[in-house]
């Protein structure tokens, strides 16, 4: 089972360089003065740099680990649990100093070791999904909140 983010929510860094350059070269061709093409530039920059992040995010579900791979195109970041030696996993929330809510997922393995992942934005908004599977798997999933 993979998860992406939706099409439209991948596209905002596009649209977002795109009207950055456009309103570059508005100013270019407005006041035919050079501050147009250092805007242009830096949209493209922008594209260049978080244009293709969103599309590359994804979580991987399987019945042998959860696998994230997030963030830049040329850094990505991998988080995952090794479910093959998991006995059950608990999904835990606490407040930070803002008033947001930290969700962390704490893998519990027979050994008595605890491997903890503090899942990024796209594993966090298909909790339900994932952890439906996972039961469906027979694996047993205690959620606090």
């Amino acid at each position: 089972m993979t998860f992406k983010f939706p099409i439209l929510i991948s596209l905002i860094p596009v649209f977002i360089a795109i009207a950055v350059i456009l309103a570059g070269v508005y100013t270019r061709y407005r006041d035919g003065k050079s501050t147009g093409i250092y805007v242009s530039l830096a949209g493209f920059g922008f594209l260049v740099l978080f244009g293709p992040m969103l599309f590359l995010d994804t979580v991987k579900v399987s019945s042998r680990q959860i696998v994230q791979s997030t963030g830049f195109w040329f850094h990505q970041t991998q988080k995952h649990i090794n479910l093959t030696q998991t006995q059950y996993i608990e999904i835990s929330g606490s407040e930070d100093g803002k008033g947001k809510t930290l969700i962390v997922w704490k893998a519990y393995s027979a050994d008595g070791s605890v491997h903890i992942v503090d899942p990024g934005d796209l594993w966090e908004s298909n909790t339900e999904e994932i952890v439906g599977y996972l039961a469906n798997q027979g694996f047993e999933v205690r959620q606090i909140k």
